[in-house]
């Protein structure tokens, strides 16, 4: 059933030709293991081995509480996932914001330059005039 949930969300991650319908502790062991290698590794999660024991000998309440870690999991990678087109238009905008305001600092560091560049030519000027009339 695990493995159906996540097929379900991951398509490509789980072939679920490689899961039998398992009725022996041996046969449950070697489909958690699997799910365990192939499809969780990818997606970053990980069930511990004393854990999937506990599962496939139906200790209380373990099942229940590692289907919810990885439906939480699986929600966590489907927010981000989601998240991700947002993400980008986000970058393209920030990126554009930071060209425009980098084209204004240009422009102000040239207005400043030709700020600078009349006083000094006003102070010249200033100079020349102060000491005509001395």
């Amino acid at each position: 059933m695990t493995a159906e949930v996540v097929k379900y969300f991951f398509p490509k991650l789980v072939e679920l030709h490689n899961y039998t319908a398992a009725h022996s502790t041996h046969q449950k062991l070697s489909n958690w293991s699997t799910l365990n290698r192939n499809a969780f590794f990818k997606l970053n999660f990980h069930i511990p081995e004393e854990t999937v024991k506990n599962i496939v000998v139906s200790t209380a309440k373990i099942e229940e509480k590692q289907f919810i870690l990885l439906h939480y999991h699986i929600y966590q990678i489907l927010l981000i996932i989601n998240l991700q087109p947002l993400l980008n238009i986000m970058y393209s905008k920030c990126f554009t914001l930071l060209q425009i305001l980098q084209i204004q600092v240009d422009r102000l560091e040239q207005l400043v330059h030709l700020k600078d560049l009349r006083i000094e030519d006003l102070t010249k000027h200033l100079e020349r005039y102060k000491a005509r009339n001395s």
